[in-house]
């Protein structure tokens, strides 16, 4: 939970996969929310986060 909004990481059922989803109740924010996720996952490094440069 985030003061505007929401993320959730999860494993994939099909898939070597961990999908993101979020949802922000601001203009904007989802990007915020996802800067915040990223330094959280900051020390998983066989976690892909090419998602988070586009």
């Amino acid at each position: 939970m985030f003061p505007e909004g929401w993320a959730l990481l999860r494993l994939s059922l099909h898939d070597p996969q961990m999908p993101l989803n979020i949802e922000s109740r601001k203009a904007g924010g989802a990007k915020e929310i996802a800067g915040q996720v990223q330094e959280l996952l900051a020390g998983f490094d066989a976690l892909d986060f090419s998602v988070f440069n586009k």
